[in-house]
């Protein structure tokens, strides 16, 4: 999310399993695996902040907080959280303003999606317990 904020350059390392745009992981180390993390390839990038999702292993989580590194781990599972997430990193990278207005971006877009969908004829599913042959 920092790169969506402009802040491409405060990127040090990213995981392997977050998508990021192309130019920032061919740029960015992989620090952390789903299963691993390289502790001291993270600590010599001196990171301000790891950003997780809550299911940064708890050890992985330890080591990292006991080495004065900060972590904001975020659980948003539904739009509402992930617009909540964005608005609250934009805070912590001191782009709070940039940050509500991609949030309020996004909601405008979803709200026109809703908005055009909504007269739509959706189709219907119906299911057989049986098979015919």
């Amino acid at each position: 999310m920092p790169y969506f904020l402009s802040e491409e350059a405060r990127i040090v390392g990213a995981s392997g399993s977050v998508v990021l745009p192309k130019q920032v992981r061919r740029k960015k180390p992989r620090i952390l695996a789903v299963t691993s993390a390289d502790i001291p390839k993270i600590l010599m990038l001196d990171p301000y902040l790891v950003q997780a999702f809550s299911d940064l292993p708890a050890q992985l989580a330890s080591k990292l907080s006991r080495a004065g590194v900060a972590i904001l781990a975020y659980n948003q599972r539904v739009i509402a959280g992930i617009l909540e997430m964005i608005r609250h990193l934009g805070t912590k990278v001191d782009q709070w303003r940039r940050a509500s207005n991609l949030a309020d971006h996004y909601a405008q877009r979803l709200a026109l999606v809703v908005a055009r969908t909504a007269a739509q004829n959706r189709p219907e599913v119906t299911f057989r317990s049986g098979m015919n042959s």
